[in-house]
């Protein structure tokens, strides 16, 4: 697997999982692959694009985030809120907007 070319002047480690989909999705599943992820050192942040373009919601909070992976890659990241930026309403239309699923 080659790197992906970040713009200068950002200095990421960046790697490339994105395994072209499957052309059944196994067990129910829905089909996804990885764009891009990257990690900056010197924010200690983690970036996992799943698309190429430019986002129309961004949704900011504090929490804890697990990472799941194998030997091929990024399998899944869990992001446990402890607060949003916004007022929780609007993250939840926000959210809604997108197709997310909420409970509780």
């Amino acid at each position: 697997m080659s790197p992906v070319a970040t713009p200068e002047p950002r200095v990421y480690t960046t790697v490339t999982n994105a395994p072209p989909p499957p052309t059944e999705p196994a067990g129910g599943q829905t089909p996804a692959c990885v764009a891009d992820v990257w990690h900056d050192r010197r924010a200690e942040a983690l970036g996992l694009r799943l698309r190429t373009g430019e986002p129309r919601r961004v949704l900011v909070g504090r929490g804890t985030f697990v990472i799941y992976a194998d030997d091929h890659g990024i399998w899944g990241i869990d992001v446990e809120v402890e607060r949003w930026d916004r007022n929780p309403a609007e993250v939840d239309r926000a959210l809604a907007e997108t197709g997310v699923k909420t409970y509780g």
